[in-house]
């Protein structure tokens, strides 16, 4: 008995969580007319894809928007993994004291949602274009600056860092290897998996990113998709489900190749432990 309720509850899970994708995956197949109807029909009358047809020969700021995402994602996953892995291999070393005290500035940082720290980021991204006359709001350089640094991505590196056997890191100093050579030879191969984490979580997060792209960029061209998406939805609904179909395809290719990855690595990182 307890085993059928597990499976029922399985199955409810599953339809909650998928049933808004196959939902889209219908309407995608729908002609324009059945498509636009607000209605919980899943079946297309017709299968059709004239709406990825219209969005691949007709729409050129649909995939216009959709490169500003790639840019915007890349250039964020790569500044945060850069920073954070410094400011992780600083904080790991420092004494016991004083990583108490940024731990704790972390713990702060980290539970400060955006809605607060996006006023006083265009405040000073205005009066910075105004001393320097390099414009940073209505610019891809508004949401990279600020996603670059995250509290959570230095807590997580720092937590695999201080988990690596000390002896290791003494036997790289006796042998003369300073801070960047052990940072290559010895820290980024054992945290290897910490840095994949991070890049999924960043991705995750810039990737449906919506409220920071709508109060920094004012320029239609210059939108990720995350925000024109919902624009398709209110002007062109009828290519909106096909729209957001090709939206969850990074997101899939990256669950369906670091997935593996990563459980693979935790695994073997945590044999050698």
């Amino acid at each position: 008995m307890r085993k059928l309720l597990a499976y029922v509850a399985i199955i409810l899970i599953t339809v909650v969580f998928l049933g808004p994708v196959a939902y889209n995956v219908s309407k995608s197949l729908m002609p324009a007319t059945q498509a636009m109807a607000d209605d919980l029909v899943m079946v297309p009358s017709k299968l059709t894809l004239a709406q990825y047809e219209d969005i691949i020969l007709f729409k050129n700021d649909f995939f216009a928007n959709y490169w500003n995402s790639v840019i915007i994602t890349v250039a964020i996953i790569v500044g945060q993994l850069v920073i954070a892995l410094l400011a992780a291999y600083a904080y790991a070393f420092i004494p016991e004291f004083w990583r108490k005290v940024v731990l704790a500035m972390y713990v702060i940082l980290a539970i400060i949602p955006y809605q607060v720290t996006n006023t006083g980021n265009y405040i000073l991204f205005e009066k910075f274009t105004f001393y320097s006359g390099v414009p940073i709001v209505d610019s891809h350089l508004s949401l990279i600056l600020p996603g670059i640094f995250s509290a959570i991505s230095v807590f997580i590196m720092a937590y695999y860092i201080r988990s690596i056997d000390f002896s290791v890191i003494e036997a790289g100093q006796i042998d003369g290897a300073g801070h960047w050579k052990m940072l290559r030879h010895i820290i980024i191969p054992q945290i290897f998996p910490a840095m994949l984490t991070v890049a999924f979580l960043t991705f995750v997060d810039v990737w449906n990113q919506i409220e920071q792209a709508v109060i920094f960029i004012k320029s239609k061209e210059l939108m990720p998709l995350s925000a024109f998406i919902d624009q398709v939805y209110l002007s062109e609904k009828a290519i909106y489900y096909a729209g957001s179909l090709l939206y969850l395809i990074p997101g899939l290719f990256m669950i369906s190749k670091l997935y593996p990855v990563l459980k693979k690595l935790t695994i073997e990182t945590g044999g050698e432990k």
